[in-house]
């Protein structure tokens, strides 16, 4: 299953040079902020989400290999396959302990309740 990891700061070296990022949609309420992101082809198992501070950072791969045969010839290959990243930056403060994540028909959506206590 694909995972949010929670963290304040994130710091660690991403060792991803990306075959292509996700385009995203990030919608924001009083109540809310919401990214989806377009990531066809790609199993929810083979994503990490992580929420910062200040980001929200996809990652992933598309493997291809699967639905290919050995001995197969491209003719053309446009289809991108390969590792994925997209960081989103936020200025929110949200509740991360309850960011709920939903992945159907190739959309991944992060929902995350904002603090309403934050002034």
């Amino acid at each position: 299953m694909g995972r949010a990891i929670i963290r304040r700061k994130v710091r660690e070296h991403l060792d991803l040079t990306p075959a292509f990022e996700p385009d995203v949609d990030v919608v924001e309420t009083h109540e809310y902020l919401r990214i989806a992101a377009d990531i066809p082809g790609v199993h929810f198992d083979d994503m990490d989400i992580l929420i910062a501070d200040d980001s929200v950072i996809i990652r992933g791969e598309r493997k291809g290999e699967a639905i290919y045969n050995h001995g197969e010839e491209f003719r053309i290959m446009e289809r991108k396959m390969g590792k994925i990243f997209r960081q989103v930056p936020i200025t929110a403060d949200i509740l991360s302990d309850e960011t709920e994540l939903y992945y159907e028909d190739g959309v991944l959506v992060v929902h995350m309740p904002k603090n309403q206590n934050y002034h």
